[in-house]
């Protein structure tokens, strides 16, 4: 098993052989090398000495992106090496170290593929507004990764509203608090004005544009706004059953009452 023609011999047949190799040989990336021109797996029975070669890893990767993960903590951290196995799939960022999480160009390679890789990226790309928004071009969800910088930047919400008014629920609270975004939010989808902020949910206006569109964002509106007839007749005037988001005095009301029953018998 310490013989380096008979392991090479065995290897020739089956790269599996290498499990019975010694230490010795498990750590010399000639060996190795052999064994991987078969398969990259063949790394997973490598002692530390081939994960931490370059050459070895490169190849490894050249067959299997996956192969990544069995690099040396110091390889994981190689901007070649993590750009080698990124380019093959973004994935490979879950398996490298901290300092390519950190690097601009691998985080943006990665994310040219796919949105998700920003839960990759460090601390610091998260709460880069240019990074994020890359991110936010392919899919407005990428705001759930983002840190609390790009959800403050009216440039990135605008954008990410643009793909989707959910995006709203990631804005920081100062912008759902602002009237400019909310609109911008509410005229494309009158639900969001479930991600408004409290003062804007009692906005007249803003709840009045939004019942117009969809008579059931009533229930998102304030409590006195609930209980305001004309902003009601103007849901119910889109939707009957927005009555039955109304306060319950004004549903009492004899007034109320007869512009249901009108409603209903004219659907």
């Amino acid at each position: 098993r310490d013989d380096k023609h008979v392991i090479e011999l065995a290897i020739q047949q089956d790269w599996n052989a290498l499990r019975h190799a010694s230490d010795r040989l498990k750590n010399d990336p000639e060996i190795i090398a052999l064994a991987m021109q078969q398969d990259w797996r063949a790394l997973e029975y490598s002692g530390p000495v081939p994960r931490d070669n370059e050459q070895i890893i490169e190849l490894a990767i050249q067959q299997d992106w996956s192969a990544f993960r069995h690099a040396s903590d110091r390889l994981k951290n190689d901007p070649e090496i993590v750009v080698l196995a990124v380019q093959k799939d973004w994935r490979a960022l879950m398996y490298s170290g901290p300092m390519p999480r950190d690097d601009e160009h691998v985080i943006k390679l990665a994310i040219q593929q796919d949105w998700n890789a920003l839960q990759h990226a460090s601390d610091r790309l998260k709460n880069d507004p240019e990074i994020v928004t890359l991110a936010v071009q392919k899919d407005y969800n990428a705001l759930y990764y983002s840190g609390p910088a790009p959800r403050d930047d009216e440039h990135v919400i605008k954008l990410a509203i643009q793909q989707g008014t959910n995006a709203l629920g990631y804005a920081s609270d100062r912008l759902q608090n602002d009237l400019e975004i909310v609109t911008l939010a509410v005229q494309k989808n009158a639900a969001a004005l479930a991600y408004a902020g409290s003062v804007l949910q009692n906005n007249v206006d803003l709840v009045e544009l939004a019942v117009q569109q969809n008579g059931r964002s009533l229930m998102y509106a304030s409590d006195a706004l609930k209980n305001d007839p004309k902003v009601v007749k103007l849901a119910m005037q889109q939707d009957f059953t927005a009555f039955y988001l109304a306060d319950p005095e004004l549903q009492a009301t004899e007034e109320f009452q007869a512009l249901l029953r009108s409603l209903i018998y004219r659907k």
